[in-house]
């Protein structure tokens, strides 16, 4: 199995369901790291969570652990697909019998020369008080050194807490700066306290959680702004705010670095440069007419509700029959200020792509 290509698959599963990682790992009940990993290829979903992110993203089992979709129609024999199954239990038991070895050593180990304190092999597991203390007061110092008022905007800093990450035998200290969402940072030290690196660049140069918290804002007032609508149980509805390294000539995208930490958003007119609207309906009727009357009632609403995009993706899927999938007619990065009535039906046609 190639665990990057399963991984980058499930990323891909993620953004067409049009969540963030940390609403997937609230929907899964883990943390957004666990997810984070997934997507990385660093590592597997249990089995157990395997099948129900199958189930969840709509694919086969197999298509996950292929890390594509198939095209046609796949084969789907029974003993093919547990062989796949058993293979993917295999490399997980692996996982798991290795950790168990190592542990199981540690405690053979202690338990014959009886000259280790089980606090020590609990420390192994769980990390230890003197070095969560260590990584604490280093990480203030670091802080106190590196983001002084007089060297960087990021300035007041305090460690608000710690927490030891057993797979990397590291401490991960948490600091911020009061008031501020926007600017906390995460920090990396070593069993022994030795500080080995932090998240500044993204967090203060990039501004990623501004960048993040512009997303989730945006992704919610679209879903309040539809709520009521045919469009709310869209099979996707999903609005984002796009960054201007990820931006094209349809939708600029905005540059976060005109954009300062912890400020109120206007979404209403960052809308209009960054803003993208994706929706995909099933069971529709697949004509440009159609299209295009979606359109118009898809901006209806949002200007009702002062919301503005810069682009619409909207896909029309009608099923092709029972097995065969569904068929699709699809407008992608419709410009926004081209949905109006007048000429509206051959901009759609145009425009529009059939699969």
């Amino acid at each position: 199995m190639d665990q990057q290509k399963i991984g980058a698959f499930l990323k891909d599963l993620r953004k067409e369901k049009g969540l963030t990682q940390e609403q997937l790992a609230e929907r899964f009940h883990v943390s957004d790291r666990t997810v984070s990993r997934w997507e990385n290829g660093n590592n597997m979903p249990d089995l157990s969570v395997l099948v129900e992110l199958a189930e969840f993203y709509e694919v086969e089992i197999r298509e996950i652990i292929d890390g594509e979709r198939k095209s046609g129609e796949m084969n789907t024999e029974t003993n093919q697909t547990v062989q796949v199954v058993a293979d993917y239990a295999k490399e997980e038991k692996k996982h798991i019998k290795r950790r168990t070895k190592i542990i199981s050593v540690v405690v053979t180990l202690a338990a014959v020369t009886a000259l280790i304190p089980a606090g020590l092999f609990l420390n192994v597991l769980f990390g230890n008080p003197v070095s969560k203390y260590l990584a604490m007061r280093n990480a203030q110092d670091y802080l106190d050194w590196n983001y002084r008022a007089e060297q960087h905007a990021g300035s007041g800093y305090r460690v608000s807490g710690a927490e030891y990450w057993i797979e990397d035998q590291q401490y991960i200290v948490h600091a911020e700066i009061e008031g501020s969402r926007d600017t906390a940072l995460e920090l990396r030290f070593g069993m022994h306290g030795n500080f080995l690196r932090d998240n500044a660049d993204r967090v203060l140069e990039q501004k990623g959680k501004v960048l993040d918290r512009m997303t989730n804002e945006y992704y919610s007032l679209v879903l309040d702004a539809f709520q009521g609508t045919k469009y709310e149980n869209a099979d996707m509805l999903f609005g984002q705010i796009v960054p201007a390294d990820e931006g094209d000539n349809t939708v600029p995208g905005v540059d976060p670095d005109g954009i300062g930490f912890d400020r109120q958003i206007d979404y209403a007119e960052i809308g209009k440069t960054a803003g993208a609207l994706s929706i995909t309906l099933t069971d529709e009727t697949k004509t440009p007419e159609n299209l295009a009357s979606n359109l118009l009632e898809i901006r209806a609403v949002a200007d009702g509700a002062q919301l503005s995009f810069a682009a619409v993706n909207l896909i029309l899927a009608e099923s092709a029959g029972e097995g065969a999938g569904f068929r699709s007619l699809a407008v992608f990065n419709f410009p926004y200020d081209e949905i109006y009535e007048d000429g509206l039906l051959e901009r759609v046609t145009a425009a529009a792509i059939e699969e």
